[in-house]
């Protein structure tokens, strides 16, 4: 009996959205065992930089698949898109957790910064896994406000990641200070554009 592939494009699609949320939680709980490599041809300034450079793309790209989950029509979304989309989402998530490790080597093992980038890391799992949901009920407003939820919870949780790369050990109001900084920024930027 052969089937054609492209007739199941829902079940296909949300395979691979669930899978790229695997992948994530995988990168996750593999980052928590590896040690931090202390030798490195890049200065703790350069690591800093492409720290924020993986960082600002995790966000970028996670605010793309918000987008597309949020354009498309309820009753007809594009799964090619959305896959697409989630895996460079988790390739992204991956490159920033490498860069964090070999930041957190470089500044000499800062396990402070590891814990955040996991945080980060841990929001997109909960973001893919959120799309996913949206996607196989596309009139629950339950699992669209989970969705902007973990999105908030990367933004959040980028400004932390950021601080503790410059050095900055935060404590818990230290980091909700920088939550309401990140608020305001955010509510800025919105009022500008």
């Amino acid at each position: 009996d052969h089937r054609d592939l492209h007739s199941f494009p829902t079940r296909r699609s949300s395979d691979l959205l669930d899978g790229a949320s695997q992948a994530v939680k995988t990168m996750v709980e593999d980052s928590s065992q590896a040690g931090c490599p202390q030798n490195s041809n890049m200065t703790v300034v350069q690591w800093q930089s492409q720290l924020a450079q993986n960082t600002d793309q995790v966000v970028a790209q996670s605010g793309k698949l918000v987008r597309e989950v949020e354009s498309a029509p309820p009753d007809n979304m594009d799964a090619a898109l959305l896959c697409a989309t989630a895996r460079q989402l988790a390739m992204n998530t991956g490159q920033m957790l490498a860069a964090a490790h070999s930041t957190a080597g470089a500044m000499g093992g800062d396990d402070h910064l590891l814990a955040t980038a996991r945080s980060v890391a841990d929001a997109v799992a909960k973001l893919l896994a959120a799309a996913d949901d949206v996607q196989n009920s596309p009139h629950d407003q339950d699992k669209r406000r989970a969705l902007h939820a973990a999105m908030k919870q990367i933004e959040d949780n980028r400004a932390a990641l950021l601080a503790a790369a410059r050095g900055y050990s935060t404590t818990k109001p230290d980091q909700e200070l920088l939550l309401a900084a990140a608020k305001i920024g955010r509510a800025s930027c919105r009022e500008r554009v």
